[in-house]
């Protein structure tokens, strides 16, 4: 599962609900999380990751967004148009690395614990609440290797 990057990641959020920019169709995707299944968005192309949830007013619980990129790199994603707080799962060959709870309206950066190749973000509170440990794999599809 290799997809683009971006040096710097721009906070590019989670929604079903979510339009994207210059015409591109959101595709959306099960992903497999701890046992528990999410319904979530596909951000799979720069225009994708800059808007992220920018533009999405909530987030259901079951809902989310997973970033796919082509390579594994360090990347550092922000909350900027994000009204609502959200978890940040990094994710590097399908095996969780970290998380971290972040929160709107300061335009903090969020730096990756390592290089990753997939970052999904969640509902606040959601690794806390489906128990969430490092190390955890992470299912596209059903499959190990992408959709």
């Amino acid at each position: 599962m290799r997809h683009l990057t971006l040096p710097i990641t721009l906070l590019v959020s989670i929604s079903l609900l979510m339009g994207c920019s210059q015409n591109e169709t959101m595709l959306t995707t099960v992903v497999r999380l701890a046992d528990h299944d999410f319904t979530m968005s596909v951000a799979d192309t720069p225009a994708k990751w800059k808007t992220g949830l920018g533009e999405v007013d909530q987030l259901a619980a079951s809902q989310g967004m997973v970033f796919l990129f082509p390579g594994s790199e360090e990347r550092t994603f922000w909350m900027k148009g994000v009204e609502y707080p959200i978890d940040i799962v990094w994710v590097n060959d399908s095996q969780v690395l970290g998380w971290v709870t972040a929160t709107p309206g300061d335009l903090t950066l969020y730096p990756s614990p390592g290089v990753v190749d997939m970052v999904l973000e969640l509902p606040a509170g959601t690794a806390k609440d489906i128990g969430l440990t490092v190390g955890d794999t992470v299912i596209l599809n059903g499959t190990l290797d992408g959709y």
